[in-house]
């Protein structure tokens, strides 16, 4: 697995081996489940309860779900 020295990923969420946090500053927070293949770009916020299938590219700018009540 390889991720960038200024990704914050938490220690709860779920990465496949083989995912590839590539972007500064991308943001994955707990309970987020990435699948084997997928690459995170730069800048991203992947919060909530979410997975992620097979051999995905998340790229700039890019929020993926929410699980935030208002």
């Amino acid at each position: 697995m390889l991720i960038h020295p200024t990704a914050i990923v938490s220690p709860k969420a779920e990465l496949d081996s083989s995912v590839e946090v590539l972007g500064p500053h991308a943001i994955i927070e707990e309970h987020v489940k990435i699948g084997a293949g997928t690459r995170v770009w730069r800048m991203r916020s992947l919060p909530g309860t979410r997975k992620s299938d097979l051999n995905n590219q998340i790229q700039h700018g890019a929020v993926i779900g929410t699980s935030r009540k208002i």
